[in-house]
């Protein structure tokens, strides 16, 4: 009989499966459907900003023929560059040069979740054959994957595949036209740059975080107001303060490592213990920014929830405070 029971459970499953199956598959296309509604209400509240992106920013790129020569030198030294690319993980806290290893989504949460741009010091005969970034002083470097930094006072640039003579890699750099630098400014932008309220928006409406893609940069959404300069600048500050006493830590406890040996294992837990801890006290303070954002296009709870559920969907590092329990 119990033999029997069986039989009948797994047929009636059987026929039953597809149709749950089919259930399930509707549900979620429902769902989406829901969401993209949803969607389309909230973005009209973006429509209050008086101006885009492309309005307030002037931004330049490394001339294309100083790249190629300058990989076509970093060849003849392809053993030394390699060696460097191993030892990177997130940088240190001081560098001459700004490296940036990979592909960066705007957010995610294996990494340090950073602000500052990854550096590294380079010897001086190595550091000549660097690609200079145009622009002196501070700027903010978009990269592809919608990554978004802000450099100081470095005026090289690296990256990997220019071992191998692969150059394709775009990097933007941005600052403030002058005529509005009393309302932003590039801790304010880059803050904005990293927001849930931007990156969804950004989503919505291009398909992409790719920031760095001029047909989406130019057309986002300036920030509508600048009430709240002070207050962001002040978090993106203490952002950074943070990141370097992580970095200091992290270059500290490599070189602890070191003395005693090396062991693979033991190094990755130590690390990824720290960087979990350091991203749990940037997250406190990323949540405050989200929240600043939030107010200013008036943003409310349940919408929130929504753009935090699409992100989340695409790999884009939200926290979950911001969703409440």
């Amino acid at each position: 009989m119990e033999l029997l029971r069986e039989i009948n459970k797994r047929e009636i499953n059987k026929l039953l499966s597809p149709k749950i199956k089919r259930i399930e598959t509707r549900r979620i296309q429902m769902r989406k459907l829901r969401d993209d509604l949803e969607g389309m209400y909230i973005t009209y509240k973006y429509d209050k900003s008086p101006l885009t992106v492309g309005e307030i920013v002037d931004w330049d790129v490394i001339n294309d023929d100083f790249i190629r020569d300058a990989a076509r030198d970093i060849v003849k030294h392809k053993k030394e560059f390699e060696e460097i690319n191993k030892n990177f993980l997130n940088g240190i806290h001081k560098g001459n040069t700004v490296f940036i290893a990979n592909d960066y989504r705007p957010r995610t949460e294996e990494y340090v979740l950073r602000y500052s741009a990854p550096r590294l010091t380079f010897k001086e005969q190595f550091f000549n054959l660097l690609p200079i970034i145009p622009g002196a002083g501070e700027k903010i470097i978009l990269v592809n994957g919608g990554g978004s930094f802000l450099s100081e006072l470095e005026e090289r640039i690296y990256y990997p595949t220019m071992v191998y003579e692969n150059l394709s890699r775009d990097f933007v750099f941005l600052k403030i036209r002058p005529e509005y630098a009393e309302c932003y400014s590039l801790k304010y932008l880059i803050a904005y740059f990293k927001s849930v309220a931007l990156l969804w928006y950004s989503y919505s409406i291009y398909d992409s975080v790719n920031l760095y893609k001029a047909n989406i940069l130019t057309k986002l959404p300036a920030p509508p107001e600048c009430d709240k300069k002070t207050e962001v600048e002040k978090l993106v500050s203490e952002i950074l303060d943070l990141e370097g006493k992580h970095l200091r830590d992290e270059e500290e406890l490599k070189f602890v490592i070191s003395k005693q040996g090396h062991d693979i294992d033991k190094t990755t837990k130590r690390l990824t213990e720290k960087i979990g801890y350091h991203n749990d006290l940037v997250g406190e303070k990323q949540l405050a920014l989200d929240d600043i954002f939030f107010q200013l296009f008036n943003i409310d709870k349940e919408e929130i929830s929504l753009m935090c559920r699409v992100l989340k969907g695409k790999h884009i590092f939200t926290n979950e405070k911001l969703t409440g329990p």
